[in-house]
């Protein structure tokens, strides 16, 4: 987190010095590298992208990276963005919506200056016994020990990050794939017939969402793991 957090403290505070003004956003998706879904939902303002480095690119000797690391570091980037007064407005995809909630719910408790002056959860994990979808049954069903055995492994010697336990990216684009092979079926075979038909736009949508789709990256064992226990399978923050 500390090695993390110093490059993004650096990105951040230059960012905050060049836009006082710019609306800001703590943007990631668990798995993924980029934000190309961002400018969508925020058309009417210029954004800031928070987001971690792949797992395997980061030195052993940094430390770890879990749970409590992520919404520690969603406190830190608040308190860069929100130090100069400026409304800070803090949005989250997926399972970022659990560590923001908790990030933000600590920060009101201490009444801190640089809280989000709102916050937007979208389809975010926050109690996973509700309408509880395919990736909540799986995570319901199977043993955490199942988890820690099947799904991390050892970053191989010759990266920078050798030795560290991760939760690989391919791992992560294979259950995306599985959860609706249908679907993506019928999208390549919708690729074949915009290629038979020269349809350049349909083709260059295509292109583009699965650019951002393949964009997957290594996650921390530790983060892994503590989602899925204390998110999907004891549901700590629910519980209260």
């Amino acid at each position: 987190r500390h090695w993390v957090g110093r490059r993004c403290r650096e990105n951040l505070t230059e960012t905050a010095v060049r836009h006082p003004r710019r609306r800001r956003g703590c943007w990631r998706r668990r798995g993924r590298r980029d934000a190309s879904c961002a400018p969508a939902v925020l058309r009417s303002a210029p954004f800031c992208a928070a987001q971690h480095w792949r797992r395997g690119d980061v030195p052993f000797a940094a430390g770890d990276f879990g749970l409590d690391d992520q919404i520690a570091t969603i406190i830190d980037f608040l308190s860069v963005w929100g130090a100069d007064g400026t409304p800070v407005h803090l949005v989250a995809v997926c399972q970022p919506g659990v560590a923001a909630l908790t990030a933000t719910a600590r920060m009101a408790e201490d009444n801190a200056a640089a809280r989000p002056a709102s916050l937007t959860l979208i389809g975010s994990p926050i109690d996973g016994r509700v309408n509880p979808q395919m990736p909540n049954r799986v995570a319901s069903r199977r043993s955490f020990a199942s988890f820690e055995r099947d799904m991390i492994y050892s970053v191989p010697f010759g990266a920078i990050g050798a030795g560290r336990r991760v939760y690989p990216g391919w791992l992560q684009h294979q259950a995306f794939l599985w959860m609706k092979p249908r679907y993506h079926f019928d999208k390549h075979l919708g690729q074949l017939r915009s290629a038979w038909r020269s349809d350049t736009e349909a083709l260059a949508q295509h292109d583009a969402f699965y650019a951002e789709f393949h964009a997957v990256m290594d996650l921390p064992a530790t983060f892994y793991l503590d989602t899925i226990d204390r998110v999907f399978q004891r549901h700590l923050l629910a519980r209260g």
